[in-house]
């Protein structure tokens, strides 16, 4: 039973039950005070320090499941851009990124996402060679482990000629 009001005898007790809420809330130590109001002249509001701890984890979300780069020539470069968003009430730490492929490399990338924020991971497709590219992007990270697919194709470079060959 919720008791917001009553009375207590002459030396005797009453447990009250008080619920904290954390919704909403980040993780950490959250302190207040609660006051007990009496009729008791000598203390008639008595302050209870309360101390709240909450403790969760991180929660990963992607902007995209692929990144798809551009067609572009062989030995040229192009970059896209991964929004890694926290929706967890603590802070997601980026251990480690690995391409799965050298044609692509994580140029910039956030060591850590505060709660509630959105970070951005930088990917560059350069490829050495000419046809198709597929790999994975994996994010190491103290939420569940997550990839995602890149890909991309690299054309031949385009080529001159002149004619005729002499003048």
């Amino acid at each position: 039973a919720n008791i917001y009001s009553g009375t207590v005898a002459p030396s005797a007790s009453q447990d009250v039950l008080v619920k904290f809420n954390s919704e909403s809330l980040l993780a950490g130590v959250y302190t207040d005070t609660l006051l007990v109001s009496s009729n008791d002249p000598a203390n008639p509001v008595v302050p209870v320090l309360c101390t709240f701890t909450v403790s969760g984890s991180p929660e990963i979300f992607l902007s995209d499941t692929c990144l798809v780069f551009d067609t572009i020539f062989q030995f040229g470069s192009v970059t896209d851009t991964l929004r890694v968003y926290n929706g967890g009430c603590d802070s997601l730490h980026i251990d480690s990124l690995l391409a799965g492929n050298t044609a692509f490399v994580v140029t910039s990338a956030p060591s850590y996402i505060l709660p509630c924020d959105t970070g951005e991971i930088v990917v560059t497709f350069s490829p050495p060679a000419t046809g198709a590219y597929s790999s994975t992007l994996t994010l190491f990270c103290n939420a569940p482990d997550t990839s995602v697919c890149l890909s991309g194709f690299a054309l031949p470079p385009p080529t001159i000629g002149i004619s005729p060959a002499s003048f």
